[in-house]
């Protein structure tokens, strides 16, 4: 998630200097101070929100290149060309001036951060070591730390998986070490030959994790069990939300649930799933693809992956219509579906609204986190499409 929408769902530059306060000082053991400032003292961090970094003043800028290279990319030539020369010049005088939206200065800055670029993220900040090529991700205060850990773990325990190696986890689950690796997005590719062979190297790899964590249980069990967690989540936040958006996912939720409570002795396939199986986490670079973000991973139903990026789900724009096509188009569902490898007696276009559950209790668990205090900011837009879905008209 880029600087420009961080900024709008939460105080961006307080906690960012909360996160990396906390996290120099447990390991460096750095005692100063940090503020966003226009004054020169101390060590200077420009931040761009359009290229999604914080480095610092004086690092060479072909290492920081290799951090913004994937915004260079445009489908349409005119604007490939012009991202590519923003690229280069707004990080660079004179224009450098006007594209650094903000300046983080720190006291008695840690030597090693002057080879270091921090991209912020949704859950938690990396830090990027250009000259040691490894990563710090660290915590964000506020949010739910269990994200960390699990993105982290997932790999540990998994580590065949392609995905950036994790050399060390701190003991507080705050931060850990991780192998540093580049690449473009999926999107960002400009040859589907090369996405397709992506994609298709990634499936392999996440099929594989399936079948070594696949269980059965009835369908009813799980709808029960995922719906006793989304009510869970839905009252700590229910008093911050308005009395209309309240009623709306209310009403949802009772025509989702009996739709699903329709199939109540059916079973059901679980597996270990990556939660945000997208285009912009499937990284391509010299042939290898890296698979990377495993916070959201979770128990869920085998199709979740597929239909997370069959539908775009991370994107509302569209969602309805594009929910809407796929059940309407049973034969498209199923190849949409068919790549997980997924052997079911439930007909295909229940696992629709099975995945519209499970993704209720995804965007749920991130709204929760209390340093977004405009949680209708995030919900309303994304559960306005979902009300367009004819299903549930």
């Amino acid at each position: 998630m880029r600087i420009q929408l961080l900024r709008q769902r939460e105080d961006f530059e307080q906690g960012f200097i909360q996160s990396l306060s906390l996290f120099l000082s447990e390991y460096f053991n750095w005692t100063g101070e940090m503020r966003w400032d226009s004054d020169i003292s101390g060590s200077a961090f420009l931040a761009n929100d359009y290229l999604n970094v914080i480095y610092p003043e004086h690092l060479s800028r072909k290492r920081l290149f290799s951090l913004t290279r994937e915004f260079a990319y445009n489908p349409r030539w005119y604007r490939r060309t012009l991202q590519q020369v923003y690229i280069y010049g707004a990080v660079r005088r004179p224009f450098e001036s006007i594209a650094t939206s903000a300046r983080l200065i720190i006291e008695n800055c840690p030597p090693e951060l002057h080879n270091w670029v921090f991209i912020p993220g949704n859950h938690s900040h990396r830090a990027v070591d250009v000259v040691n090529e490894r990563c710090f991700v660290f915590y964000k205060p506020g949010f739910n730390h269990s994200f960390i850990r699990i993105d982290a773990e997932i790999r540990q325990k998994h580590p065949w998986l392609p995905s950036p190696e994790v050399f060390e986890i701190s003991e507080s689950n705050t931060w850990y070490i991780e192998q540093r690796i580049r690449g473009l997005p999926l999107n960002r590719l400009g040859t589907p030959a090369k996405v397709d062979e992506a994609l298709a190297f990634a499936r392999n790899a996440i099929v594989r994790l399936y079948n070594e964590t696949s269980s059965n249980c009835l369908l009813s069990d799980y709808v029960a069990s995922v719906d006793q967690e989304f009510q869970k989540i839905f009252s700590s936040i229910e008093a911050l939300l308005p009395s209309d958006l309240r009623i709306q996912f209310v009403d949802f939720l009772r025509k989702l649930r009996g739709i699903l409570n329709e199939h109540t002795d059916h079973k059901i396939e679980l597996v270990l799933s990556h939660g945000d199986f997208q285009p912009a986490n499937l990284l391509v670079d010299h042939g290898k693809c890296w698979i990377i973000d495993w916070e959201y991973a979770a128990t869920r139903s085998r199709s979740y992956d597929a239909l997370c990026y069959g539908l775009m789900s991370r994107f509302s724009t569209g969602f309805a219509q594009r929910y809407d096509h796929l059940l309407q188009n049973p034969e498209l569902l199923k190849k949409t579906i068919e790549w997980t490898g997924l052997e079911t007696e439930i007909s295909y276009p229940l696992f629709l609204p099975l995945f519209l559950l499970e993704e209720c209790l995804v965007k749920l668990k991130e709204v929760a986190a209390e340093s977004i205090t405009d949680k209708e900011v995030i919900l309303k837009p994304w559960f306005a499409e979902i009300l367009l879905i004819r299903q549930f008209v």
